[in-house]
């Protein structure tokens, strides 16, 4: 089985304001990763690190960052400790046009490869949205995080690249960052 994490933990200052719940076509950033997760094959989607208004506004189970304020590697750590499945789907929460089909992708990149696969288009790697083999990824993670890495691009350089539409790919770090927006 697999769980779904949301990176939710991040101070937003950027976008000036917490980018999970800000909206896109009427839903919550957060939201529509969650959606694609669930209909993709997750049993359960939770937070890492979200506030509890957040939390509450999303209707999403959340967990503490182990390590706040340490960036989203901290966030990956805390996802892989606490899932309770044998495959982790993670992703930060400002990513709203991935899709269940970019889910499955991964997944299925598991069975031949490494215990991490992330997404990658023509011009870049998403190191933030991957699957993962939770104990064997764990481990090498945990390995990186305690010789002082911090990058996830160097932390699990070794993954499986998957390609995907870079459409899907494209976060949102400020407001006109949203699809449609000029």
């Amino acid at each position: 089985m697999t769980i779904g994490w949301i990176l939710a933990g991040g101070r937003s200052s950027r976008y000036g304001s917490p980018k999970a719940v800000a909206t896109l076509e009427g839903e919550y950033l957060a939201r529509r990763v969650a959606d694609a997760m669930r209909v993709a094959g997750a049993r359960e989607v939770r937070l890492v690190g979200a506030k509890d208004a957040v939390a509450r506004r999303l209707g999403l189970p959340t967990t503490d960052d182990d390590d706040p304020g340490a960036g989203p590697l901290g966030g990956v750590r805390t996802a892989l400790r606490c899932s309770d499945e044998d495959r982790a789907w993670i992703a930060p929460c400002d990513v709203p046009a991935v899709t269940a089909a970019t889910w499955r992708a991964l997944d299925a990149a598991l069975a031949t490869g490494e215990p991490i696969a992330v997404a990658e288009d023509a011009a870049d790697v998403a190191w933030l949205v991957l699957a993962a083999r939770v104990g064997d990824a764990r481990a090498r993670v945990e390995t990186s995080w305690l010789a002082g890495e911090r990058a996830p691009h160097r932390a699990w350089s070794w993954a499986t690249r998957v390609p995907r539409p870079a459409d899907e790919l494209r976060n949102v770090n400020r407001p006109e960052d949203l699809p449609g927006r000029p």
